[in-house]
């Protein structure tokens, strides 16, 4: 049996089962599409985590409050202990190897209107930050020195806009 009489015969069985060979070539077809498409929302997953994390900011170091987990100095584990608006002042103090050390403060605010209403968070910083957690701020609003010393109640324009019917 030479190459040609194989080749014949090849065609002749899958011609004589075509249902069974369409299935299996839609079924391996299928299996490639399939993969293909794991392995490209994968590597966009891990894409798209990266990007967020290097948004989030340079050298930072975050600390929460929370209860104590062991027994320190006499006093009980388990104690609640929550930072003051003051308390990054001892910390810079006790820190001199940290170029910044500031407050973050934020809270949830209930915001209403005619046609919508919902919670938006709404956070409070320093002027450096911007520099610190790689966030833009619009020209119309630039943080400085003197943003601090002038207390100022203000929306972002999302918010006014969200407010608004739309249409």
């Amino acid at each position: 049996m030479n190459f040609t009489d194989l080749l014949r015969d090849t065609l002749a069985t899958l011609w004589a089962h075509k249902r069974r060979t369409l299935l299996t070539m839609f079924g391996i077809a299928w299996g490639i599409i399939s993969i293909t498409i794991m392995v490209a929302a994968g590597e966009g997953l891990g894409d798209g985590i990266q990007k967020n994390q290097e948004t989030f900011g340079k050298d930072v170091m975050i600390v929460f409050g929370g209860r104590t987990s062991m027994q320190v100095g006499g006093m009980r584990s388990g104690r609640l202990i929550r930072w003051r608006e003051e308390d990054y002042i001892q910390v810079a103090k006790e820190s001199p190897a940290c170029k910044y050390v500031m407050p973050e403060l934020g809270n949830d605010v209930q915001v209403r209107s005619l046609f919508n209403s919902g919670t938006i968070q709404v956070v409070g910083a320093l002027p450096p930050f911007a520099e610190i957690r790689s966030v833009r701020i619009t020209p119309k609003r630039a943080m400085s020195r003197f943003s601090a010393a002038t207390p100022r109640s203000s929306f972002s324009p999302s918010a006014i806009r969200w407010g608004r019917p739309s249409g």
